[in-house]
Formats: structure tokens, sequence, C-alpha cells
């Protein structure tokens, strides 16, 4: 058995943004991660879809050392 401490999951930055869709006001604090169509077919990512894939392949990466 390994004494090696488990390394924590990466942890997203939190941004809260609040809509209001048929009256109800709702707070989504990680909305920076939605990426439109367009960022998601562009051939070069802008700065914004970087940060989100970067952040995905640190997550990847945890789950694939974890499992």
């Amino acid at each position: 058995m390994s004494t090696e401490p488990l390394h924590s999951p990466p942890k997203p930055v939190r941004d809260p943004q609040s809509s209001v869709v048929n009256g109800v006001e709702r707070t989504d604090e990680y909305a920076w991660m939605r990426l439109t169509e367009e960022q998601r077919n562009a051939k070069a990512p802008d700065a914004h879809t970087r940060q989100v894939i970067d952040h995905l392949t640190k997550e990847n990466a945890y789950a694939e050392q974890e499992l």
C-alpha cells in the first residue's frame, strides 16, 4: 500500500454569472466553461477556449492518474 498522499483534483475558477429566465434568477459559477459553436469549431482556439481546454485537460489527467 502506498503512503503517498493523493493529489487533489484541479479546481475550476469560480466566476458567478447571473441570468433571469421566466422571472427566476439563476447563478452559475462555472458558466465561463461554456463554449459557443464557433469557439468549438475554430481552427485556432482563442484565449477563452484555451483556458477551458487547459482546465479540462488537467481534469482528464487527474482522472487518468486516479483510475
